[in-house]
């Protein structure tokens, strides 16, 4: 059953880094962020209300103990896109 949020979980771990390296690669000067940057951003979102959800049917008819990693996922997916949201704005 774990199996089933894997994907989300790991695009929680996987796009802030493919995020920082996109954002450290050479662009021109006051150029904004790319239409992959926004999308590793934005796709968060969805993901968190995904793992939220999962949380939700885990704690009500899962197995016990796998509802609060996919709760501690989704708010981290949410804690992360606030914080790179700054990032998407053109400088």
């Amino acid at each position: 059953m774990r199996f089933v949020v894997f994907p989300f979980k790991a695009y929680v771990i996987i796009a802030p880094v493919l995020l920082l390296v996109s954002s450290g690669l050479p662009r021109p000067r006051h150029s904004g962020a790319t239409d992959a940057e926004v999308f590793l951003v934005l796709s968060l979102i969805p993901c968190s209300l995904i793992l939220l959800l999962a949380a939700l049917i885990f704690a009500l008819v899962g197995p016990k103990g796998f509802a609060l990693p996919c709760l501690g996922f989704s708010l981290a997916a949410l804690i992360l896109a606030a914080f790179f949201m700054p990032s998407l704005a053109n400088a």
